[in-house]
């Protein structure tokens, strides 16, 4: 982070994007989500939603209940993706709700109602 902030050295986005890569690439499963984030917002390198629910989804499948919003959030607007997927969503945002996600509980409640996907 400290290449992102700038802290002790000068600030370089694209060194911070690097080294968040070379530390997901290297199984430090919190690099997934910034090497996602940096994906998804552009930050340090191109921008691309596929790369970004890759990573997003590799987070997700470690635990991280926030990336379990982001990948149901991708799949329902259809992000990174052929197109959308509600059944996927539903899957990532009650996986994230059941770990107490309230923003993954929100969105259940505005998706179309799936009985087989119910919390």
């Amino acid at each position: 982070r400290m290449y992102e902030s700038g802290l002790g050295t000068s600030p370089s986005l694209e060194k911070a994007f690097q080294h968040y890569l070379q530390a997901a690439q290297g199984g430090e499963t919190q690099a997934h989500s910034s090497v996602a984030w940096c994906y998804q917002s552009g930050q340090g390198v191109g921008e691309s939603a596929e790369r970004a629910l890759h990573w997003y989804l590799k987070a997700a499948e470690s635990g991280d209940v926030n990336a379990m919003c982001k990948v149901g959030q991708y799949h329902e607007e259809g992000r990174g993706t052929p197109s959308a997927d509600l059944d996927a969503a539903h899957f990532w945002y009650n996986r994230a709700a059941r770990q107490g996600n309230q923003k993954a509980l929100d969105r259940l409640t505005s998706l179309p109602f799936k009985a087989s996907s119910f919390l």
